[in-house]
């Protein structure tokens, strides 16, 4: 069955087994980093580019980092053992465990654990509004796919009681962010717009793919600092992330929004590569 298994530093284990330490710095603190990867047709989708966004947080964390061999080496025998044809992984890497739990009591190793099953990916249409508080600017971890996520849970289930599936964070600087657990792009007549990284988002795998290919069919692409009233009056909306890739928006803001030929097109051919 798929999900039976995980990797604990390693070690292939039980999933039901309570394999990872009370202590540890990720569970206590927070102090940890992940990735959510999907799987299509027993492949781990850009493992590449995760891996090395996970490398490149870890180093500025002063994480431990295992090395991309070793990493792609138990996501394939995690792969195989949980028969993930297409699904999900999440990689999750902590600085280790605390003995005190102090912020001072820094861990010689770190923790990795990898976990990861059959999934039926969202593709529905996405309804969305603005974020009920900012993102911070100029808080470093805004960059990072840390584990400390109070902030965007919370939003999230604020959303979900108001029938939203998404919501847009606003930063300090009323600039547009980014979602809850996407990236955001609209359109403004024949250009595609979307958050540049200095306005405080993290570096989207997807988002990424989409800047290039959109570019590559000779489409005018945008990144910069735009306010709240740039995308309230957008052609379309649509929102990426590394396991939907591109879920448009159907209503902002109760503004009501159809499948744009930017989504529909990138959508497309985005699909077409993986």
């Amino acid at each position: 069955m798929s999900g039976t298994y995980s990797i604990v530093n390693g070690e292939l284990r039980l999933v039901d087994d309570h394999s990872v330490n009370v202590k540890d710095r990720s569970f206590s603190l927070g102090d940890g980093l992940f990735e959510t990867v999907k799987v299509k047709n027993y492949m781990p989708v850009w493992i590449s580019e995760h891996l090395k966004r996970m490398e490149n947080s870890a180093h500025f964390a002063r994480i431990g980092y295992p090395g991309k061999n070793r990493m792609i080496k138990h996501i394939d025998t995690l792969i195989e053992s949980n028969g993930i044809k297409n699904g999900f992984l999440r990689i999750t890497l902590s600085r280790g465990t605390s003995e005190k739990g102090s912020f001072g009591d820094i861990p010689l190793d770190c923790t990795f654990a990898i976990i990861g099953s059959e999934s039926e990916t969202p593709a529905d249409p996405l309804k969305a509004k603005f974020a009920p508080w900012p993102s911070n600017a100029d808080d470093p971890a805004v960059k990072h796919k840390t584990t400390s996520r109070f902030s965007n849970v919370h939003a999230w289930m604020k959303g979900k009681e108001q029938g939203m599936d998404e919501l847009l964070f606003v930063n300090t600087r009323d600039e547009l962010a980014e979602g809850v657990f996407s990236n955001i792009f609209f359109a403004k007549g024949k250009t595609l717009c979307t958050p540049s990284l200095e306005c405080g988002i993290l570096p989207g795998i997807t988002r990424e793919k989409i800047i290039d290919l959109a570019r590559r069919m000779q489409i005018e692409v945008s990144e910069g600092a735009f306010r709240k009233s740039d995308i309230l009056d957008a052609d379309e909306i649509f929102f990426t992330n590394s396991l939907s890739l591109v879920r448009y928006c159907a209503e902002f803001e109760g503004k009501e929004l159809g499948e744009g030929k930017f989504a529909k097109s990138l959508k497309r051919d985005l699909a077409s590569i993986l």
